[in-house]
């Protein structure tokens, strides 16, 4: 126990060291009250996006000040590579689906299909990306290096723990 937390205490101080905050923070509002986000992403300082539970996904072009409702959409995770191309993890009638949209969020196509929950997506670029999740009896992270048309389990553990991940961008 003292070991896990003199690593927390080290993983804290070197994430302090590795990034610089600003004190000019804006509130921003969005237009819902009910449900609670989901996941948030920005592919530059102007546009971005956001998931809700209810669900809802919402788009901003103005860097927050103003937000529309893009559809009705049941999207649980973001991976935003640019301005265009959003992938998004979702679930419809009870499969976890990949979607891809290549108009900056208003049209999407549906890619790989499972059940039952995708947890979590990270796109190095257009074509190759990870995306974890849980299938009933394992937890697995899987590989793309075709936009999502397929993926290979790159990795499996017996766990009923849903995997998220994150990559930090160093400077």
């Amino acid at each position: 126990m003292k070991i896990y937390t003199i690593l927390q205490q080290a993983v804290i101080i070197l994430l302090l060291s590795n990034f610089s905050y600003s004190q000019d923070w804006v509130q921003q509002s969005v237009p819902f009250t009910s449900g609670y986000f989901l996941d948030m992403k920005f592919a530059n300082a102007n546009t971005g996006y956001i998931c809700n539970s209810t669900p809802l996904f919402l788009k901003t072009t103005d860097s927050g000040f103003n937000w529309q409702t893009v559809n009705n959409f049941n999207i649980t995770s973001l991976a935003v590579i640019d301005s265009m191309y959003v992938y998004g993890a979702g679930h419809t009638a009870g499969y976890s689906k990949l979607y891809k949209s290549t108009d900056s969020g208003i049209t999407w196509d549906s890619l790989l299909q499972n059940s039952p929950y995708f947890a979590s997506l990270y796109f190095f670029n257009r074509d190759t990306g990870l995306i974890s999740g849980y299938d009933g009896f394992n937890v697995f992270i899987g590989r793309t290096t075709n936009g999502g048309q397929t993926a290979v389990q790159v990795y499996t553990i017996n766990s009923s723990h849903f995997t998220k991940f994150f990559f930090v961008k160093k400077k």
